[in-house]
């Protein structure tokens, strides 16, 4: 993902963020909600737009993802691996959400 979310933002920054360079930028974002750098550079370029709170959102979004990837990172290290029961069971809860079959509410 990191060559990916480096295009995006190279192409995004030579378009100078317009319009479409922030299309772009919104829709990276929602492919992949868990990068903090890509949801930083939407949020610096919706805060310099007439709607400066959405990109406040967007910043404070991806200050959040630091914030948990650096605690993260000194609980258990940067190179240590997922457990695969973990990831097993993020697996299932995301095919659970995407059926409407929500269970962890019970």
């Amino acid at each position: 993902m990191p060559i990916l979310s480096e295009a995006v933002i190279a192409a995004a920054s030579a378009a100078e963020y317009r319009v479409e360079a922030i299309a772009l930028l919104r829709e990276a974002c929602e492919m992949f909600p868990e990068s903090a750098r890509l949801a930083g550079e939407c949020g610096h370029a919706l805060f310099q737009t007439p709607d400066p709170d959405l990109g406040n959102r967007y910043l404070a979004r991806a200050a959040s993802l630091r914030i948990q990837a650096d605690a993260v990172g000194k609980e258990v290290g940067a190179t240590d691996q997922i457990p695969w029961t973990w990831l097993f069971a993020h697996h299932i809860e995301a095919v659970r959400a995407a059926d409407g079959d929500d269970q962890t509410q019970s």
